[in-house]
């Protein structure tokens, strides 16, 4: 049988009578003691994390420690109520993706490649070939140019002698 299971703290003075009434230790009554004890450890807890906030490789620590569990977002390491030190990586709460993508979707790819006379299924999910393929399948040949000879300068053609065969540079 599964269930879920529901907790939330009980009110203190229940908590109390309850305990007051099953046990007193040799320091005083457990409740008591279990008071203390909660707010050393939340003063303890407060100074871990401030020790965290100033420690230059805790960004460090918990960007790999994130990449390593491959989580994405914004992340920190914190010291939770019990004492435990933990990885938080929160992802955007403003609706903006971590990163955008300047290609179109997938499915719109897709149908593209389909109106383009393109199976789409050997591309995978690989955008970027797949629109590659698109643009050569849809683009449009460029006609060939045509070379166009063109005569000399028209005009009476005269022979020229040269003095000398080694000379290179001559006034025209």
């Amino acid at each position: 049988m599964d269930r879920k299971t529901y907790r939330e703290s009980l009110d203190g003075r229940w908590a109390e009578a309850l305990l007051a009434a099953t046990t007193e230790g040799s320091d005083g009554p457990l409740y008591q003691r279990l008071l203390a004890a909660r707010e050393h450890l939340e003063t303890i807890v407060d100074e871990a994390n401030e020790a965290l906030a100033a420690n230059p490789l805790t960004e460090t620590v918990a960007k790999a420690a994130a990449q390593k569990s491959n989580r994405k977002g914004v992340c920190t390491i914190k010291v939770d109520a019990l004492g435990i030190v933990q990885l938080e990586v929160a992802a955007n709460t403003d609706g903006d993706k971590n990163w955008t993508s300047t290609l179109p979707s997938l499915d719109a790819l897709r149908k593209a490649a389909k109106e383009a006379g393109i199976d789409p299924e050997p591309f995978g999910r690989g955008k970027r070939a797949l629109m590659e393929a698109i643009q050569e399948a849809t683009a449009k040949p460029t006609p060939k140019r045509r070379m166009v000879k063109t005569a000399p300068a028209l005009g009476q053609a005269t022979i020229v002698t040269l003095p000398d065969p080694n000379l290179v540079d001559l006034p025209l």
